[in-house]
């Protein structure tokens, strides 16, 4: 058969093999052919999209671990850094508590120093008088 005797036979069974199945009563019929293969294509796009729901499912759980993750991270460097500071301040409470303890000690000894001096010149001032009122009452009473 010449390749024009073949393509004239394949152009009438494309013409007619529609007409053949539906008047073939063991054949099934062509409307049903093309049914099935829709469902398949469904059947087959469906499948597909499970597997891509499935994918999307995963990336989204690798995601969220992988969030979670870096939120602990933070989480832990807050924790480190809140301790730090904490520590220095801690440092600076306790160093201005020393000063401040220094300064007291050092009004107190000074007003210690000075009290004492009051009390001096008041003994002294005291006694001073003492010996004068003393004085003055022997002269008053020999005169």
């Amino acid at each position: 058969m010449t390749d024009q005797e073949l393509q004239t036979v394949t152009s009438y069974v494309k013409d007619h093999l529609p007409d053949l199945f539906e008047h073939s009563p063991s054949v099934v019929p062509l409307d049903y052919l093309r049914l099935a293969e829709r469902v398949v294509r469904v059947e087959e796009s469906l499948l597909r999209l499970e597997e891509e729901i499935k994918s999307q499912n995963l990336l989204t759980i690798a995601r969220f671990e992988a969030m979670e993750k870096r939120f602990e991270e933070i989480i832990h460097l807050m924790d480190k850094r809140f301790e730090t500071a904490l520590h220095q301040m801690d440092q600076r409470f306790t160093l201005w508590m020393d000063q401040t303890n220094r300064r007291f000690e050092e009004l107190f000894r000074q007003s210690n120093n000075r009290f004492g001096w009051m009390i001096g010149l008041i003994a002294a001032t005291g006694g001073g008088l003492a010996t004068l009122i003393t004085v003055f009452h022997f002269l008053g009473s020999g005169a």
